[in-house]
Formats: C-alpha cells, structure tokens, sequence
C-alpha cells in the first residue's frame, strides 16, 4: 500500500488503495471503467492517450437509450490511422483528420467550447442540443457501444462546470487473490476505479517519481555536463577532454574546446570542432535508444548546430540538428540529409532547450520520436532500422553560436514520463 501525508482535521499518514501508480493502463479491447459520471452539456474532459490500432473504435463516452443513442451522447472515437470521430449532443458525428495520430501519445481537452490535441483546437461543435444522459461515462469503450478501443491510457480528468470531478491515474494494486491488477485511481473520491470487461488491463511501469536533481539512470551509458566536465562535481576552464560521468571515458575534441561555468562554448572561432566518442555509439541497441542534448542557442549561421553521427560523415545522421536559418528542429531517418523533411517547432534566438529523440523498433508506426523541453513535438516513421556503428559520434559545425550544457545516451527509449522528468533536472540545474 501507498501512504501519503494529508490533511484531514490535523497531518497524518493516509493509506492509498494502491501498491503503485503506473504510467498508463492499457486495454487489449475488452476491458473498460466505468467512471460514474452522467454528462451533460457542461462536462469536459481532459486526458492523455495512445491509440494503439486503427479503426473506429471508441475512446470514451456516455450516451441516452435508444437506436441513436450515439447520435445524442457524448464520446471520442478514434477513427483511423489519421482520422478521430467525435459527437457531442445533437451536433452529429464529426470526422477530423490528425496526421499520425495512431501509435503516440497525445493529449486531448473536448467538451461544447472545442477539441483540442496537443494544445492546437482541431474541431468546435457547431451545434450542441443536448440530451439527458441516461449512461454513465465509460473509458476504453463508449456506454452502449461495441467498438473497444486497444489503447493506453496515461491520465484521465472529468470536469462538471468547470469543477474537477474525477482526477484519475492509472495503478497496480494486489487483489482479493494476491494478484497484481491495473486500475483506474481517482484522486477525488479516493476509489479505485476497477475492470467492468472481460480478462485484464495491461499496465506500464511503476511511475517514476520527478527528482529534480538525479537524471533517470536505467540504461543510461554516457553523460556529459558542462557543469562538471572533469568529473564528478569538478569543473575545468583549461580541459581539452570532456569525461563522460558513466562510462568514464575522456571524448576528445579536434581543436581546443572554450568553456563557460554551465558548458561547452560554441563560438565561430571554434565551429569545426568534433566531439567523438565511439564507445557510447557501442552501447546503443537497434531496438532503441534515446539521446537528449541540453544545449543554448544564441544565434545560428547557417545549418546543422548539432547532430550525432554514426559515422565519419554526415550522411548518417540518427540525432537531432537544425535546418536553415529558421531553426527548425529535424528528426533524420538513417539516410542522406537530402532525404530530410521538417518537423517541430521554430525557435527564437536566444533560447535554451533540452531536446530529446527517441527511436523504438516495437512500434510499426512513429518508431522516432522528438521531445522538446519535456514535452512530445513531432513523430517520424522509420522504414530502416537505425543501427549506430562504432566509427563517429558526436559533431557540430557551419557556425552556430552558444553552448552545449549536456548530452545524455540511453540504450532503450525512454518514457514520455522519464523524459519529463530529465527535463525537470535539466530546467533546476541549466535554468532553461
């Protein structure tokens, strides 16, 4: 059992029904919660999802009895491989097309005043009459409807009038049997919210708490800090070697690297320089791996301000690096730069940021991933599967002026959760 300080008259130790929470609940398409809330024209909703396959199949929602029940309720479908489907009373159904929207993670608000992904409104009920709910809201499938979703939920909040009535998380408890089951725990009522399907929830890994100053250390093979660049907690203005506070290794530089007190130095005088460090290359898996590089930008010249190699040309590029003078962060399939395609957010100079990408071989669809300051950016779909070699490693070049404050490589792709969590060092430790 979780215990947990609160407040209830005076301080003390509240036991929470629950061993663990995890990062996401996911159904295989016959499990479902039933939250117990009946909608109505001021309910909201906000969550954080994956649809995991194609197909019109409900996310959520709740309905009235009767044949066009679906027709007066209030749900969220995902649609296809690009499409999501939603009603919202009388105003019908509605298709709207979100590139890609199978296979990542995203975040969705949808009540009447609008439906928005990822903070962008993609749809506004246009009419929005609504019927009294006779069925509850369901998770995972739509009250009174067949289409069970096979998706992964990772949060989960209902809002009547604007006030929070259901917070929940997905958990691990052990049952009446002493086994271990997902669940659904709302932080509102206090109740575990349970299977109503048939067979079991699958659940992630047990969340990873945020510390804001130790950097997710499972699978983590290299680490370089501007901060201690010699070291643990030593810091060099003269190094020519940057120490990598893993594996131990002393990565060379092709001319005299300048340092600041926070990190590496990028000036013109030194815009050649290539930081190569082989064996991290080593440990990186085909199946996955994750690279975050912290860096601040206080201008751009030209292209490519960073990007990791896995050999001695560019030609080969798996990490992250910019495109022309608008700053546009790329995420490269194994292939040559002209194959490139811009994706993600434009930046204003100055800036800091703490970028993440992230390449998993079990997923069929948006296999590479880009996060930017803890949060999803953009997706990419690989047709190869990218295998560094030990030949290159890490560069940066054509004139980018600022500094490099980190770089981190894990053999195995990370978590959106542990992602945020890196970043919420990142942001306590570099002030970005």
């Amino acid at each position: 059992m979780i215990w947990r300080l609160g407040k209830i008259g005076c301080e003390r130790l509240v036991k929470l029904p629950y061993d663990f929470e995890v990062e996401y609940l996911e159904s295989t398409g016959t499990q479902w919660i039933d939250t117990g809330i009946l909608a109505d024209e001021n309910t909201s909703i906000k969550a954080t999802l994956k649809t995991i396959s194609t197909g019109n199949k409900n996310w959520f929602g709740g309905s009235v009895s009767g044949s066009a029940s679906y027709a007066s309720g209030f749900c969220f479908n995902s649609y296809s491989n690009s499409q999501i489907e939603y009603f919202f009373g009388r105003s019908g159904w509605k298709v709207v097309s979100i590139p890609d929207i199978v296979g990542r993670v995203f975040d969705l608000e949808f009540g009447k005043n609008a439906v928005v992904i990822d903070g962008s409104t993609i749809s506004t009920p246009s009419h929005y009459t609504f019927d009294e709910q006779t069925k509850t809201i369901t998770i995972f499938v739509r009250n009174g409807g067949t289409g069970y979703i096979d998706g992964q939920l990772y949060s989960f909040q209902i809002y009547q009038n604007n006030i929070l009535v259901r917070d929940m998380t997905p958990v691990r408890f052990t049952n009446e049997l002493g086994q271990s089951e997902g669940a659904m725990y709302d932080r509102v009522s206090g109740k575990l919210f349970r299977n109503k399907g048939t067979g079991s929830f699958i659940y992630g890994p047990d969340k990873i708490p945020v510390e804001t100053d130790r950097y997710v250390q499972d699978c983590l093979v290299a680490m370089w800090d501007g901060k201690e660049n010699a070291g643990v907690g030593l810091h060099d203005a003269n190094a020519t070697v940057w120490k990598d506070l893993v594996g131990g290794g002393l990565s060379q530089f092709s001319a005299t690297p300048s340092w600041a007190q926070n990190g590496l130095s990028i000036v013109p005088s030194n815009n050649t320089i290539t930081f190569n460090s082989p064996d991290a290359l080593l440990a990186l898996a085909s199946s996955g791996f994750s690279i975050e590089i912290v860096a601040y930008m206080q201008a751009l010249a030209t292209t490519r301000f960073y990007y990791i190699v896995d050999s001695t040309t560019s030609s080969n590029t798996i990490g992250i690096f910019t495109h022309s003078s608008s700053a546009m962060f790329i995420l490269q399939k194994l292939g040559s730069l002209a194959n490139v395609v811009a994706y993600g957010n434009n930046m204003t100079f100055p800036d800091s940021a703490s970028c993440a990408t992230v390449y998993d071989s079990g997923l069929s669809v948006n296999n590479s991933q880009f996060y930017q300051n803890g949060e999803y950016s953009m997706r990419r779909t690989n047709t190869s599967t990218l295998s560094p070699s030990a030949l290159y490693a890490i560069m940066r070049d054509n004139g980018p002026t600022g500094i490099y404050h980190s770089l981190r490589i894990y053999s195995r792709a990370l978590t959106a959760a542990e992602i945020a969590a890196n970043y919420a060092v990142d942001k306590a430790r570099f002030g970005i």
